[in-house]
C-alpha cells in the first residue's frame, strides 16, 4: 500500500473521530450506575467533553484543567471509583491539531503529577 494512501486514511479517520467526539454531553456517571461501581475514564473522551464545555473559550488552559477537576470532584465527592485511560494510538488523531496535542499532553502529565488519581 502506498505511503500517500496511508496517510489520506489516517487523515480521515483522525477526521472523523473528532467530529464524533464533540457530541459528548456533560453528565454523571451516577444516573445510570450505583456508588459501588468501578469505572474506566476515556482521557480524550474527558478532554473533549471540557474543551466542549460552553464557559471555555481556546487558550483558557487554566479553566479547562478547572472544568476537568471539577468533573472528577462530581465522581469522587458520590463515591466514585474511577482509573483514567489515554490510549497512545488515540495521540495520533490529534496530530493536525497541535493545540490540542500539547493540551492533552499537558492533561496526562497534571493529572498524573498533581492529583491522586489513577492514570
Amino acid at each position: 500500500m502506498e505511503r500517500n494512501v496511508l496517510t489520506t486514511f489516517s487523515q480521515e479517520m483522525s477526521q472523523l473521530i473528532l467530529n464524533e467526539m464533540p457530541k459528548a454531553e456533560y453528565s454523571s456517571l451516577f444516573n445510570d450506575f450505583v456508588e459501588s461501581e468501578f469505572f474506566l475514564i476515556d482521557g480524550d473522551s474527558l478532554l473533549i467533553t471540557c474543551i466542549c464545555e460552553i464557559s471555555f473559550k481556546p487558550g483558557q488552559n487554566l479553566h479547562f484543567f478547572y472544568l476537568v477537576e471539577r468533573y472528577l470532584v462530581d465522581l469522587i465527592s458520590k463515591g466514585g471509583q474511577f482509573t483514567i485511560v489515554f490510549f497512545k494510538d488515540a495521540e495520533y488523531a490529534y496530530f493536525n491539531f497541535p493545540e490540542l496535542l500539547s493540551l492533552r499532553t499537558a492533561l496526562i502529565l497534571h493529572l498524573q503529577k498533581n492529583t491522586t488519581i489513577d492514570v
